[in-house]
């Protein structure tokens, strides 16, 4: 069983780490597997292992996450290999001139932690806030409309680096992705919910709802803005997304609930395209690369 040192970010190791010997120190590690290696903590550990001669693995830990490694950023790839989701990912890693060598199309474990969909009274509306490094104007602003529309049930699913205060959103369900049960929270909540209303984009929220054929709603009201102090690429949007104006969001969600049939298809080939949603077994490709590197 190979020693691999973990760095976990969203769940998307929590399947793996039982099938090796987990160790707490890069200089004990046959492998060093991280969620990024392109800013922050995580950067410096890729370089450690590189340094000391570790194999290094990077598994993709959000929706277009590989876009990192694409302009503007332009980040370099550091890992041997990147497991990635989707075949949008490989697309834009042959875009961005990266060798096939470097990745491996494995699909991702985040959907297994998926619960059925439960019967309930009444519109369940599920708020998805985003997360920046600031808080964010926008996420008041849908709040508030949301608030102003009579006969929905609203949960707004928050998460660790949403600085939230404590009542500002409703019956918000909280997890933390650096701890094991981040990703069966969102299960939970989706399980109930009948459209996504969300800020900014899809997010990996949103496309474990597509899988679930949940609607997503987003207000076309996103202004750009720097993040960690650096520009972001422009904020993209599948064609599963129905984009409104602010104004339209009551008729939108009522319309989403009751013709489920808009933009079915959509949903079903973003979860195929940006998710690899269909790919099977991602949990044994994944532990394959890790053991044959």
């Amino acid at each position: 069983m190979k020693k691999v040192f973990f760095v976990e970010h969203g769940g998307v190791m929590q399947d793996l780490i039982p099938h090796f010997r987990a160790v707490f120190k890069i200089d004990e590690a046959d492998v060093v597997v991280l969620w990024q290696d392109v800013v922050g903590f995580c950067k410096s550990f890729a370089h450690l292992a590189q340094a000391k001669k570790k194999k290094l693995v990077v598994i993709q830990h959000g929706i277009n996450a590989v876009d990192d490694y694409g302009p503007p950023l332009s980040y370099e790839l550091l890992a041997d290999k990147i497991c990635v989701w989707s075949q949008s990912d490989v697309d834009m890693l042959k875009r961005f001139g990266i060798s096939p060598k470097r990745y491996e199309l494995t699909g991702t474990t985040i959907f297994s932690h998926l619960k059925p969909r439960e019967k309930h009274e009444g519109i369940n509306v599920l708020f998805k806030p985003a997360h920046w490094d600031t808080n964010i104007d926008e996420n008041y602003m849908v709040r508030d409309a949301l608030r102003k529309i009579k006969g929905i049930n609203i949960t707004t699913k928050i998460h660790e680096c949403q600085n939230l205060k404590e009542g500002e959103f409703d019956n918000a369900v909280f997890s933390d992705r650096e701890i094991a049960g981040h990703l069966d929270k969102c299960g939970e909540v989706l399980a109930k919910a009948d459209v996504i209303v969300g800020v900014g984009n899809e997010g990996t929220l949103g496309l474990l709802g597509y899988a679930q054929d949940i609607p997503i709603i987003v207000p076309d009201i996103w202004q750009p803005r720097m993040f960690l102090s650096g520009p972001t690429p422009e904020m993209k949007y599948t064609e599963a997304c129905h984009k409104i104006k602010l104004e339209d969001l009551k008729s939108a969600i009522h319309n989403a609930v009751d013709h489920p049939e808009f933009k079915r298809e959509e949903r079903k080939g973003v979860a195929e395209y940006y998710g690899g949603v269909n790919i099977e077994n991602p949990s044994d490709k994944i532990i394959a690369v890790i053991n044959k590197i």
